[in-house]
């Protein structure tokens, strides 16, 4: 091979972020940045929304199927109501002539529980119990939920046994009672509506008629009443198909067969080692021991590194946890203050020294047996005897439970629960402890009832693997990550075996010949949709590369970093809320100044390392941090810098720690005396110095200084870091394994991939992680451009950072970190336990970060200026080689419409205008201007209107003269519209803040008016919405959503587009289709749309253009030009655009005629 064409190895950086992958391509032998790029796409849109929607029709389908059985039933029994009726479909001519004739159904219902009422108001009412039947089961709300829910209603006593007779009551106070439940706290059940229903036929109504005949009459109706699918079954049947059920057609696709048990064995996940195992719910009995013995065992204490609990400790702490819950009251939990005592019990020299506050990760509650006591507490209630529980019984006790919680997992309707829960297996599980059957019966009919489990979530492993591993966590002091790798834990031989297994079974992939890797076992991932999106574009990317460079490049290494498991708005909201409380905290520093030091400065007046320098002074109470005998002059602080420094705590060589809690602002003696020491070496352990230094820490915590964020333990962690005794060798690697070693599930899952993909390729590369703040770290040290979030170059540049620290670790060393106990340290040497051979010293074991940052600096930075700069940036010939790719939005899974119906009028022009309703406490801006006449009440009911300008010309003096008239007539009237007079004020303020019921309320002579909306006419473009046929046209959607957008040239050879919705081509499932042939169309709409825009028939689609779609700018240079299109604006026959290398500052738009005049669309891989 000649030297020219010679294969360089290489190692691959990714970057991956919610929206973005960055990549990266490193020459291992010179570390020189070869090839980087940014990948960007959307954000996937989440399934919730939709998933409503379909619901939604899903129970309007449901209604109108009941209502069609109803309407049958009638019919057949119209000679017992004595009713005149030709087919079935006259029935609803009953419910019209009924409404017509009575103000109010309310009272019909009312009157039917005390007396017999026509045969057609019989018919009328039935039909309402079979609209509103009540909830069939309890939902669990989270207690967040259930605050915010109580603090916006009013506490309601209910006075009658019947729902009609409360809502009677509500209607004859308020006017009103349909959505009584969304102001008031009280909700209505199926049985209670049931208990109703059957009062009204069988003890009133039924007087009537003939007796056998109306029983056989209302038996039927009740089946239709109570009719309701099994949650768990889901939607669809063995008649109709559909794709979220549990049928599935057979391979001729002919005939449905039952596939699953339930929707949950179809959904759930798969365990993480036993890929044919569905997850265990995360809140099971077993799953709750297994996350409370995998805590017990990661407890670690900082001034005594060695100590772990032992197997006696965790057996005593559980058997006094047991024994705790078994007596009545409150459950018991374990806390780290019961831990202390098994801490100081180890060594009773510690004793005064040893706290809770210095437990690592001490401010993370451990895990409890919530679920597991909610059976206890069960069992007790029901006279159980749990004598002989205790920690050697526990785990079988927890598996007998397992079966219970899941059928609580499975079903929420109660019947369910008590059904399932009574087969012989759990059945003879319980009579080990019950005397008889009652008991039982009693104790499973309470548990069925309990709405206190937690049933949403699942873990990561199944039943079996936790099964396996229960007993090694108390009897050992190791892990999931020890068990699944040692050969002497049963976890690993059945890996083993379970391996084989599925290899006689064709089930598990060995190995593979393709050449590319496959992203396929992302559908089966349960990660969020945002990561899997970010793992689905960074295999393309991955394997782009790999195709593109095949005979250029050899993938030796890979350094990846992780998205962050949240979506990018909560990132924003993160971001954003920060910076909302450092705001906070820099106002109050700066009027302390000022009220406290005469000192009259703004935020703006000083630089960042100031604000750090002031607000540490702050928490310092003003004192040296070490020396606190020494108070420091703060003016001094803010005007001279170099009067004092910030320093880290723990050496930040070290530790790698940049945090706030690893900072401290001394003065610059102590600074330069301090070195790079720990406080406790710099003092001296045995000092008075030290002792004061403790004493002035301890008293200075966050309960008395305000200045520190006491709900993220800004306090604990800062004084872990200050009153640390030592840096051991096993620190260091602590230290490094923070910034490595990312062990969330998603980032474990893909490099379990990687590492497959290099096996089955003759294990072409190792890989390494990182953790997200590394590259922040590495790009301050490597003294390149501060990142801009704005430009998307950033991601280009974080992959370099981690391509060349992967190219500079060695990967035996992530092989033990992702491990643990798998090394021993001596002599600073670190050693292989299972080999003995020696895998490196520390500082290489640890990652030397100055090394690598020197590298960095060498090879990605320059001087920022001329040579006299002290100033550095990233290189602009690694810049200038940065190349963008978007993934372009095919998405034909789309709401294809706006949800919102509207209605048509003919206004006072008689024009046809579409009619939007707007809230009553919007109509002040449409008064006293030409927004007026588009108020449809000032035409046809002008005497409302001139009532409500006189209640704003009376409130002309309030900025809101609704809210506060609306509180003036709560008082006035509060006995006839407050349930609680005394509390007229609170109930006020709740009918205002609630959306659903806030009205505009009018005094008549009959009692109250409400009106909630006021109507204005909308221009209306006939061609561009949808009319509702079955509703006579008289209400349409509006707003049509594009999926793409197909070019043409009109009679003017201009160009002009076509959106690609709902009015042209009907959507299906699975289609992918091609749009630049036009026979997929509807026809005839196609034909409108092009005559509507004076499209030749004969002309045919040029291009079609998608979201994401990239052009380049002909004209533009720089940012400027490659852009992608985002938003198209078809009425104004223009398309909306954005940068692909950076945000707008603006909005682009420009007609699409203009637009192809200078951009040209260019095809583009995923590398750019």
């Amino acid at each position: 091979m000649s030297k020219e064409n010679k294969v360089i190895d290489v190692t691959l950086g990714f970057d991956l972020g919610i929206g973005s992958v960055g990549w990266s391509i490193v020459d291992n032998s010179t570390n020189e940045v070869l090839e980087l790029g940014s990948r960007l796409f959307d954000e996937p849109n989440l399934a919730v929304e939709r998933r409503g929607y379909r619901s939604i029709r899903r129970s309007i389908r449901r209604k109108r199927y009941k209502n069609d059985k109803f309407d049958k039933l009638i019919f057949r029994y119209k000679d017992m109501f004595g009713l005149e009726l030709q087919n079935r479909y006259e029935v609803n001519n009953i419910y019209k002539e009924m409404s017509s004739k009575n103000p109010n159904i309310i009272f019909i219902k009312n009157k039917a529980l005390d007396e017999v009422v026509d045969s057609k108001e019989l018919v009328w009412i039935l039909h309402d119990y079979l609209q509103n039947r009540g909830f069939f089961y309890d939902v669990i709300e989270d207690e967040e939920s259930k605050k915010k829910e109580e603090g916006a209603k009013i506490l309601y006593n209910s006075e009658y046994d019947f729902p009609t007779k409360e809502q009677f009551k509500f209607f004859n106070k308020f006017g009103y009672f349909k959505g009584l439940e969304q102001y008031v706290d009280v909700k209505f059940s199926h049985l209670k509506w049931k208990n109703e229903l059957e009062h009204v036929l069988n003890n009133i109504q039924s007087q009537k008629y003939d007796k056998e005949q109306f029983n056989k009459f209302v038996s039927e109706f009740i089946n239709i009443y109570d009719s309701m699918r099994e949650y768990a079954k889901g939607p669809g049947s063995e008649h109709s198909y559909s794709e979220y059920g549990i049928y599935e057609y057979t391979d001729d696709g002919k005939t449905l067969i039952q596939k699953y048990n339930n929707i949950w064995d179809k959904t759930i996940g798969k365990c993480s080692v036993f890929i044919k195992e569905n997850r265990a719910p995360q809140q099971s009995p077993s799953v709750e021991l297994y996350n409370l013995l995998s805590d017990l065992n990661n407890v670690r204490h900082t001034l005594a590194n060695e100590w772990v609990l032992s197997t006696n400790d965790k057996r005593d702490i559980i058997n006094n946890l047991i024994k705790d819950n078994l007596k009545e009251g409150n459950a018991k939990n374990v806390a780290y203050k019961i831990i202390l005592k098994y801490l100081k019990a180890w060594n009773i020299d510690f004793n005064l020294e040893l706290k809770v506050d210095d437990f690592k990760n001490e401010d993370k509650k451990l895990s409890t047996l919530e679920s597991t006591i909610i059976f206890m507490k069960t069992f007790i209630k029901n006279g159980a005897n749990l004598a002989d529980l205790n920690v050697d019984t526990l785990f079988e006790f927890a598996k007998g439970l397992d079966n219970i919680f899941v059928v609580i997992s499975n079903y929420k309707e109660v019947e369910k629960r008590i059904q399932n829960i009574k087969t012989k297996q759990n059945i003879d599980f319980l009579s080990q402890y019950f005397d008889n059957e009652e008991q039982v019966n009693n104790f499973i009919e309470d548990i069925a009832n309990n709405s206190k489990f937690k049933v949403s979530k699942t873990h990561s492993l199944s039943f079996k693997a936790i099964y396996l591993v229960n007993d090694d966590l108390l009897n050992t002091s190791k892990n999931l990550s020890n068990f699944k790798f040692e050969k002497e834990f049963n976890l690993y031989k059945e890996i083993q075996r379970y391996n084989e297994e599925l290899e006689k079974e064709g089930l598990l992939i060995t190995s593979s010949n393709s050449k590319y890797m496959d992203s396929s076992f992302l559908h089966e991932a349960v990660i969020s949709p945002a990561v899997k999106t970010s793992l689905a574009e960074t295999i393309k990317v991955f394997n782009q590369i790999l195709k593109e460079y095949k005979n250029k490049y050899k993938v030796t290494k890979i350094g990846l970093e992780m998205s962050k498991e949240n979506n990018m708005d909560a990132e924003k909201k993160g971001i954003a809320n920060q910076n909302k409380k450092n705001k906070e905290r820099i106002d109050k520093i700066i009027a302390v100044l000022k009220d406290s030091y005469g000192i009259v400065i703004s935020a703006d007046d000083i630089n960042l390392k100031t604000k750090q320098k002031l607000l540490l002074y702050f928490q310092q109470d003003g004192y040296d941090a070490y020396n606190v005998k020494d108070k420091i002059d703060v003016k001094k602080l803010i005007f001279d810098p170099g009067y004092t420094e910030i320093d880290h705590i723990i050496p930040y060589s070290v530790s790698y720690d940049d945090s706030m809690t690893n900072k401290v602002v001394v003065l610059k003696s102590t600074n330069q005396a301090k070195s790079n020491k720990l406080p406790s070496e710099y003092l001296g352990v045995h000092t008075t110095d030290f002792t004061l230094f403790k004493q002035f820490w301890t008293e200075n915590n966050d309960k008395k200084n305000s200045f520190f964020d006491s709900k993220n333990k800004e306090y604990n962690r800062k004084k872990e870091n200050l009153f640390r005794l030592e840096i051991d060798d096993k620190d260091k690697i602590e230290f490094a394994n923070r910034n490595l070693n990312d062990t969330r599930y998603s980032s474990k899952v893909f490099l379990e991939k990687l590492n497959e993909y290099a096996k089955s390729h003759d294990k072409q590369f190792s890989v390494v992680t990182f953790r997200g703040k590394y590259t922040s770290m590495l790009r301050k040290m490597g003294g390149l451009s501060p990142k801009d979030r704005d430009h998307y170059s950033h991601h280009a540049i974080d992959a370099s950072l981690l391509a060349i620290s992967a190219n500079n670790y060695k990967p035996n060393m992530q092989k033990l970190l992702l491990k643990p106990e798998k090394y021993y340290i001596e002599k600073g040497r670190v050693y292989d336990r299972e080999t003995g051979e020696s895998v490196g010293t520390i500082n290489e074991f640890t990652l030397n970060l100055n090394n690598i940052s020197l590298i960095v600096r060498e090879k990605m930075s320059e001087k920022d200026g001329d040579e006299n700069s002290k100033l550095t940036k990233t290189k602009d010939s690694i810049m200038k080689k940065i190349r963008y790719s978007r993934k372009v939005k095919k998405d034909y899974n789309i709401e294809l419409f706006n949800q919102t119906t509207y209605g048509t009028r003919v206004d006072y022009n008689g024009v046809l205008k579409k009619i939007m309703k707007k809230s009553i406490f919007e109509i002040t801006s449409y008064l006293g201007n030409e927004k007026e006449e588009l108020i449809v009440m000032k035409h046809t009911n002008p005497e409302q209107l001139d009532r409500i300008k006189n209640i704003l010309d009376k409130y002309k003096w309030s900025k809101k003269p609704l809210f506060d008239y609306t509180l003036d007539i709560f008082k006035e009237y509060k006995e006839e519209l407050c349930i609680d007079p005394n509390n007229w004020e609170k109930e006020a303020k709740n009918f205002l803040n609630n959306k659903n019921r806030m009205a505009l309320i009018l005094k008549t002579n009959n009692g109250f008016e409400y009106i909630k909306k006021f109507k204005t006419y909308f221009k209306l473009n006939i061609n561009n919405v949808s009319f509702i046929k079955n509703q006579n046209n008289k209400s349409f959607k509006d707003t049509f959503n594009w999926v793409a957008l197909l070019v043409y040239k009109n009679n003017k050879d201009n160009y002009v587009l076509v959106p690609v919705n709902a009015k042209i081509y009907r959507f299906q499932n699975n289609k992918k289709p091609n749009f630049y042939d036009e026979s997929v169309f509807l026809q005839e709409e196609l034909k409108k749309e092009k005559e509507l825009k004076n499209i030749p028939l004969d002309n045919k689609v040029l291009d079609v253009i998608y979201r994401g779609t990239i052009y380049e700018n002909l004209e533009g240079v720089g940012d400027e030009r490659f852009v992608y299109i985002t938003v198209a604006d078809t009425k104004a026959n223009g398309v909306e655009y954005e940068y692909c290398s950076k945000e707008n500052s603006d909005i682009k738009r420009k007609t699409i005629n203009v637009f192809l005049k200078t951009f040209k669309k260019v095809h583009k891989s995923v590398l750019g």
